[in-house]
């Protein structure tokens, strides 16, 4: 910035300013998808998501577009409601203009039916890219793997790297 004009560093500061903006609300959109799925409110949590969406777990389990809804709506979740709480914590979110990208972990944490505490019934490793339309942000992918597998390690690996 040295030698720019004021103009010009006004602008920079603008776009440095509009990115952190973005930033903050990838990290929004992922804790209003959590809070959606443990509160049973399919709607929101297809709302998280673009209408093209996919979502792949373990290679195993694929939602695309509106079936996201059956993540909330499925037999695994609503027998854990509501005694359950998805917690997507700590992410390295990249943004690249209109597209970001979050990695982090995953947790599904079930209240012990049996007793006072909890316990972890998934952990995974997951990255989520989002995209911006129309200056609202939304979930486009997510990948997500068992803590611990190969895949899980690898997505970890990918977001070491700074961005180019």
């Amino acid at each position: 910035m040295p030698g720019a004009g004021i103009e010009a560093r006004f602008e920079e500061l603008l776009s440095r300013l509009q990115s952190l903006e973005d930033e903050r609300e990838v990290r929004n959109v992922i804790v209003r998808y959590c809070f959606a799925v443990d509160s049973e409110d399919a709607d929101a949590t297809q709302a998280q998501h673009w209408e093209d969406c996919v979502v792949n777990i373990d290679d195993q389990t694929f939602y695309r577009g509106s079936e996201v809804r059956n993540i909330v709506t499925g037999p695994g979740q609503q027998a854990i409601l509501p005694e359950c709480a998805h917690v997507m914590v700590p992410f390295i979110v990249e943004m690249k203009g209109a597209r970001a990208t979050a990695t982090g972990y995953a947790s599904l944490i079930v209240k012990d039916k049996e007793g006072p505490g909890s316990y972890i019934l998934r952990q995974a490793c997951t990255r989520i890219d989002l995209e911006k339309r129309n200056g609202v942000w939304k979930i486009s992918t997510r990948v997500s793997y068992v803590a611990g597998s190969n895949k899980a390690r690898e997505l970890l690996r990918n977001a070491l790297d700074p961005p180019s």
